[in-house]
């Protein structure tokens, strides 16, 4: 099982110029408010480590 921390990151891909630009980021443990249209949060207050 995985036992590192990560982080997430939203991108919106341009076809025409070959390039991605970033939406937004997160690390591990912090709130996660997905760019729009999405509209929700994510609290992983909750959330445990995985155990090995």
């Amino acid at each position: 099982m995985p036992s590192v921390v990560v982080s997430g990151r939203w991108i919106l891909p341009n076809k025409a110029e070959g390039s991605c630009a970033v939406l937004g980021e997160r690390s591990f443990g912090e709130l996660v408010k997905p760019p729009e249209p999405f509209g929700f949060e994510i609290h992983p207050d909750t959330w445990k480590p995985w155990a090995s």
